[in-house]
């Protein structure tokens, strides 16, 4: 049997290992939005992997230029105003939901990528995503009714679609380090920004009680994740990092059914 080739099932792991983190971030969401407000969340979530990022390698901003910046501003506001609607809609709807609504990215992606970029959708990624929905739809629902906040995940779902296809089409490998810096920087500023617009001001300043997970969020599931997603998308097309992104709404829907399954802790 002939073995895979490394430049193709590298890129496949690393997308896998985001799709984990990012399951096990719906917990850490839902948990951590209760004590600070979705766009503060967010938006500390973003700093925070931007100023990781540049900690790191503080010169890459020097090597950035024009059509790079201005790529990665518009990327930018597709994740923070994703990020922020997910976020709000989280408030009113449980992590079952929330990952399932999510996981349609794997079907608006494909869709985007056919309109855009002219990709004729072949039978077996058609089948890929028809059987990576049906699996969604299988696992994470038991009930479903539409509400303003299932609506929300909605829109953002379509909007982090339409970031995967930009970002396959973009990404440079040259690049790929400083596009995502300007990413998540300009997704701080979106999110931080919403405060004003959504009338929902707590401050500039980071929230202490929320720190433990906004420093997962931050450093692990968004700058790290990013870092990898981006590379991995100089490889990989669109519709097989969706399908394999589908992990994603399984982890998150499994870690909402094991904490309704233990219940609220017994009185004292």
């Amino acid at each position: 049997m002939t073995p895979v080739p490394r430049a193709k099932w590298l890129p496949a792991v690393a997308v896998l290992g985001v799709a984990i983190t990012w399951g096990v971030s719906f917990a850490v969401v839902k948990a951590t939005v209760g004590e600070v407000s979705p766009s503060r969340l967010v938006g500390w979530r973003f700093a925070l992997a931007t100023l990781t990022l540049l900690t790191l390698r503080p010169r890459v901003l020097g090597d950035l230029d024009r059509q790079i910046v201005g790529r990665g501003i518009v990327l930018g506001a597709l994740l923070g105003i994703g990020f922020v609607l997910c976020t709000i809609g989280m408030q009113t709807t449980s992590v079952l939901i929330s990952a399932f609504v999510t996981g349609t990215t794997v079907v608006f992606a494909p869709l985007i990528a056919w309109i855009l970029l002219r990709r004729r959708l072949t039978t077996r990624a058609a089948a890929a995503v028809f059987l990576a929905s049906m699996g969604l739809a299988m696992i994470t629902m038991r009930s479903f009714a539409v509400g303003p906040g299932t609506l929300l995940i909605l829109t953002a779902a379509v909007l982090w679609a339409l970031h995967l296809v930009a970002l396959e089409r973009w990404s440079r490998a040259g690049h790929l380090y400083g596009l995502t810096v300007i990413q998540l920087a300009t997704s701080a500023t979106v999110a931080l920004g919403c405060q004003v617009l959504l009338d929902d001001w707590q401050g500039f300043t980071p929230p202490m009680p929320a720190a433990a997970g906004i420093i997962f969020l931050g450093a692990g599931g968004t700058g790290g994740a990013f870092i990898a997603l981006s590379w991995a998308q100089t490889r990989l097309d669109t519709t097989t990092t969706a399908v394999i992104l589908t992990l994603e709404p399984l982890v998150g829907a499994g870690l909402g059914a094991a904490s309704a399954t233990r219940g609220p802790p017994p009185p004292p």
